[in-house]
């Protein structure tokens, strides 16, 4: 029966015998109870909620049990009603409802009363009231929280939308307002945030399902999910849908894409058609949510960017679009749809055109609004304008340029108003006021452009010109914005009228009479005198002269009012005013910025920029800062002085300044050659402080980069020389580029050069450069158009570039390289003995088929390559400071000695690199920047090292032995007694500059000296002599000077180990001076070199016979 107990089964499904007959011995009563005490508190809940006795009741035969696999479902007991006032389930879809298994649940006819009535009368229900939005709040809103608390005192109270709830047949109505006991008058349930929700007339199976982490799976307790997990789902679901979808969206995206940064493409967007509207929502479900989308209130708010910003971006609409469709549910007593409208996935051309069509119906009725509360103030206008003259008499262009003004100013008037937040009540007063004139002066420029202008194009019977029409479409497409703005920030016009009585109501302003030369002058045709005459306009369009923002050939960045004097030179005394409005716009073909002077009545149209053909230029105007005027000097002896408030004129000077810095960083200073220059494919500026706002983070296309080589000249007897001081690296944005940005760095020789190489997007080729100047850090990626453009601005910044008149005198392979500040230093400093060598190259003047000099050489250098990097040693020495040495016990050595030097390059790259690196570098070069230093260069053989020899000091090896011995003969004062000064092996070495011979001898552990050197000449005696195995020569009262050793034997001698070649030390001795060679080949060998004959030599004598 139905009030049985069913039997406990058993796991396979039968019951047992123990089972029924434990049931019914103890569960009988237990089970009554429970059941007993179920209904009561069903019966309280009932009572306390208000709620009605109806009862679901089946009356048709149940389904065939379904297989003992399945799980079996729990019975759904309706007898209790948890929401007052919801919908009752539809009869007709309960016919096919299947009836579930479970437990039988009590007559649902008995009348069970609660042992504790309701003696207050209370009961709960869920309130009528909509949600009362005050604003828009959250991290992302531009508006303080206390100005939307304001606003909330400020907006009118709105009336609740009347709810009708259908009930089935037979369930009586909850009593209305009028019929409710006092009693339950007295109880006023807090309004709640969210409404409540219906259920659906038609019957789904409720499953409990995981929760969806896939596309494609939706949420099926939408009403318990929190805003965070409605959003992030949907933020899943778009994404996933868009990569998965790409190739059939493209075609769509780019059928139905919008520009949303350009603020005519953003304005001048329109609604599609119904049928294309048709054509893009995919289903009737989609249609109807749009529906609830476009028409929810929080949409309508939420559609408008930032006050007066020139567009939305398409995110923030679609969050927002998100957002409304979250807040706005179904009515109580409505049917929900079987999806909601965040259930339902939108193509994405159906979703832009969704976002253009709310946009525009938002517009439209933020400018109705405006219009509507304005329109009281048209007739006004009217009269004051035919007070001046008819408007039949007026030109089409004297309207539009009057539509422009009177925008132009209630523009600036309403943005000055709201950024002042008076505190006393005469500021308020006064606030007001100014606001109220702001929307007189935008309620002008419609006023003018909707319905004067058609008016007199129809009287005349012409159609108006092109100009005309894009005045008025701009003018219209910018109040549209404007007024979008003031909704959504509360800054409409009151609905009751204000006041005419305290605003301007003039139309056409009062200007003095102009000569047909002169409206010429002013307008920058500054042509012949006939032409002036015929022609005494410029060629600016109305929209140029008075830009509303940015157009197809010009940025605008602002304009302010501006009070302009007309003036003779030597009759400053009697001035001509004309009030007028002073515009800042860049074109898009130039960094320069341009000034526009325009009056309402079309007068002055001056243009200030490069050219001396249309108008003034830069050079023609005066800052005066005292006075925060401008002069601008014009031809034939006039002038005009721009009077501005303090404000505006330290934003134009501001902006000027900036501009000038700006552009002004492309061109070389004072002592600066330009060396490169190129126009990027893109280029990326990444400070490590993440609040620098330099340049742009992003990277930014087409970017101008120049590169400068700083040099410093100094007059000496010889003659001017140059030095290198380093490289100077400007980057400025491109002129299509709106925002004007630009950095300059200076890379000074005392920091060594940090790059890398890479391939960036299809395989451009790119280079990152480190900066750090001490006050920022970061680093520069130049994305090159080519790749021998950054192959030649690689070899710049490295020095390592060639010129067309340069020349390499010497490539050779390089064993080693080392760095130290005395010959006692084995290994020298740590950077340079580490690292893997390969070659070195000497770069100088070319000068034909004759030798370069080596001395006072500009373009005298020494590059040296290694692993990762380069070095570029620029030898620009004076006479004299050139001082070279060879070792004897290794041959392959060669040593020069150094002054201080700051024009060394050295450069890293970033690649498989230590990080201590760089930085012994850096303490490697302020070693060489302050004290002498040895530079050593081991070669593979002989042969490399007399060519580098040869190619940095410019005398050529002629002659390169090791002798065993070196004898200096030494005459004694007053006997005739000789001494002789015996050296070992001793490195020999006879160079020659064009017919100059000199012989070098370096010693090794002798006690008079480390080397010497003196001048061979043909008058000099020499012979030859053979002592048992060994050979040698001898110099024949020659005069030398002698070697040089310190005083102090364990003081430096580091200059005294080196010979100068340029300017040998003088003889000061005239003895007799020996050598001897271990082969009779290498005596021969010198014989051979020398400037004379030498005696007693076999070989001599024959040649000479």
């Amino acid at each position: 029966m139905e009030n049985e107990v069913p039997a406990l089964q058993a796991p396979d499904g039968r019951s047992s015998r123990r089972d029924r007959l434990m049931g019914k011995l103890f569960g009988g009563k237990n089970v009554d109870r429970k059941l007993m005490n179920e209904q009561k508190s069903a019966a309280n809940v009932d009572a306390f909620l208000h709620s009605s006795s109806d009862n679901l009741t089946v009356t048709h035969a149940p389904p065939p049990p379904p297989p003992s696999s399945l799980p079996k479902l729990a019975k759904l007991d309706t007898s209790i009603s948890r929401y007052p006032q919801a919908l009752a389930v539809n009869q007709q879809a309960q016919q096919n409802r299947p009836l579930a298994p479970g437990p039988p649940r009590a007559d649902p006819n008995a009348q069970i009363r609660s042992p504790r009535p309701n003696k207050k009368g209370h009961y709960v229900k869920f309130t009528e009231a909509p949600p009362d939005v005050i604003g828009e709040g959250g991290d992302e809103s531009e508006i303080p929280v206390i100005d939307v608390a304001k606003r909330k005192k400020t907006r009118p109270p709105q009336p609740p939308p009347h709810r009708q709830a259908t009930y089935p047949p037979g369930r009586p109505a909850p009593p209305s307002a009028e019929t409710a006991s006092p009693s339950q008058d007295d109880f006023k349930p807090r309004p709640l945030s969210r409404t409540q929700t219906g259920f659906s007339s038609i019957y789904e199976p409720v499953f409990v399902l995981p929760k969806p982490r896939f596309i494609g799976q939706a949420a099926r307790d939408e009403v318990r999910r929190s805003y965070i997990e409605i959003h992030s789902a949907e933020m899943r679901e778009q994404e996933g849908r868009a990569f998965a979808e790409a190739a059939r969206v493209a075609s769509a995206t780019s059928a139905t894409s919008h520009n949303w940064d350009d603020p005519l493409s953003a304005s001048t967007m329109s609604a599609p058609s119904p049928t294309k509207l048709r054509r893009q929502i995919p289903s009737p479900e989609a249609s109807s949510a749009k529906q609830n989308v476009d028409h929810s209130p929080a949409s309508a708010d939420s559609n408008s960017s930032s006050i007066y910003s020139p567009a939305t971006e398409p995110e923030q609409l679609s969050r927002k679009t998100s957002i409304a469709s979250h807040v706005s549910q179904p009515s109580l007593g409505s049917a929900r749809p079987r999806d909601s409208p965040r259930d339902i996935i939108y193509p994405m051309s159906a979703r832009s055109a969704s976002i253009r069509v709310t946009d525009t119906v938002s517009a439209e009725e933020a400018l109705g609004a405006f219009v509507a509360r304005t329109k009281h103030l048209f007739e006004l206008f009217r009269l004051h304008a035919e007070s001046v003259k008819p408007l039949g008499s007026c030109t089409l262009k004297e309207c539009s340029r009057g539509a422009l003004w009177w925008f132009l100013k209630g523009r600036l008037g309403l943005e000055s108003a709201v950024r002042e937040r008076p505190k006393s009540p005469q500021g308020q007063m006064q606030n007001d006021r100014e606001r109220q004139q702001a929307y007189s002066n935008l309620a002008k420029g419609y006023w003018l452009s909707e319905e004067v202008i058609p008016e007199i194009a129809q009287t005349q019977g012409l159609p108006p010109e092109t100009d005309i029409v894009e005045v008025s479409q701009a003018l219209i497409n910018a109040l549209k914005k404007l007024a979008m703005s003031m909704k959504r920030n509360g800054f409409l016009p009151p609905e009751e009228p204000f006041l005419p009585q305290t605003i301007d109501k003039s139309i056409w302003l009062e200007y003095p009479a102009l000569s047909q030369d002169m409206v010429a002058l002013l307008s920058g045709n500054w042509g012949a005198g006939m032409t002036a005459m015929t022609n005494p306009l410029s060629n600016l369009r109305v929209l140029d002269a008075l830009p509303t923002g940015d157009n197809a050939d010009n940025f605008s960045y602002g304009r302010v009012p501006a009070d302009v004097y007309l003036m003779e030179q030597g009759h400053e005394s009697q001035k001509l005013y004309f009030p007028c409005m002073l515009s800042m716009v860049r074109p898009l073909k130039s960094l320069s910025l341009t000034f526009i002077l325009a009056s309402q009545n079309g007068h002055i149209q001056l243009a200030i920029q490069e050219n001396k053909t249309v108008g003034p230029i830069w050079e023609d105007v005066r800052w005066r800062n005292e006075t925060c005027s401008i002069d601008v000097k014009l031809r034939r002896g006039f002038c005009i002085t721009i009077q501005l408030v303090q404000q505006d004129y330290r934003l134009l000077w501001n902006m000027y300044d900036f501009g000038t810095k700006i552009q002004t960083s492309l061109f070389p200073r004072s002592d600066e050659n330009m060396v490169f220059k190129t126009t990027l494919r893109s280029f990326q500026y990444m400070d490590a402080d993440p609040q620098s706002r330099q340049f742009p983070k992003e990277p930014v296309a087409q970017c101008d980069v120049a590169l400068f080589e700083k040099q410093f000249k100094e007059n000496s007897p010889s003659g001017v020389r140059l030095w290198h001081l380093g490289f100077r690296i400007a980057v400025v944005t491109g002129p299509r580029t709106r925002t004007l940005s630009g950095v300059s760095h200076v890379y000074t020789p005392s920091q060594p050069i940090q790059f890398g190489f890479f391939r960036g997007d299809k395989d451009a080729p790119s280079l990152s450069i480190k900066y750090d100047n001490g006050k920022s850090k970061g680093r520069m990626v130049f994305i090159f158009a080519e790749e021998k453009a950054r192959i030649k601005f690689h070899s710049l910044i490295t020095g390592t570039a060639m010129e067309h008149d340069e020349k390499i005198y010497a490539d050779v392979p390089i064993k080693n390289f080392g760095v130290s500040q005395s010959l006692r230093e084995p290994l020298g400093m740590a950077p340079f003995s580490r690292m893997p060598w390969k070659a070195a190259r000497v770069v100088n003047d070319e000068y034909g088929d004759d030798i370069p000099p080596t001395v006072l050489a500009d373009r005298l250098k020494i590059v040296l390559e290694y692993q990762n990097g380069n070095v570029t040693d620029r030898v620009n020495v004076a006479p004299g400071e050139l001082r070279v040495r060879l070792e004897v016990s290794n041959a392959k050595m060669f040593r020069v000695l150094r002054q201080p030097q700051k024009d060394i390059t050295l450069s890293v790259s970033e690649a498989q690199v230590p990080k201590e690196l760089p930085r012994n570098m850096a303490d490697a070069l302020q070693l060489l920047r302050h004290n002498q230093t040895i530079r050593s260069f081991e070669f593979n053989n002989i042969k490399d090292l007399h060519d580098f020899q040869f190619a940095m000091t410019g005398f050529e090896v002629i002659f390169d032995a090791l002798a065993v011995t070196f004898a200096i003969s030494r005459r004694r004062m007053v006997v005739p007694i000789h001494k002789k000064w015996e050296a070992g092996y001793t490195r020999i070495q006879v160079v020659r500059q064009e017919d100059k011979l000199q012989l070098l001898a370096f010693f090794e552990d002798f006690h008079h000296g480390h080397c010497m050197n003196f001048v061979l000449k043909g008058t000099d005696i020499y012979e030859s002599f053979q002592r048992g195995s060994k050979s040698g020569i001898k110099f024949v009262d020659a005069k030398f000077p002698l070697p040089k050793v310190p005083a102090d034997k364990d003081a430096d001698y580091d200059e005294m180990a080196f010979v100068c070649l340029d300017l040998p030390d003088l003889p000061g001795e005239h003895d007799d001076l020996t050598i001897m060679f271990e082969k009779e080949s290498d005596r021969d060998a010198l014989s051979q070199v020398l400037p004379a004959p030498a005696k007693g030599s076999s070989k001599t004598s024959s040649r000479l016979k």
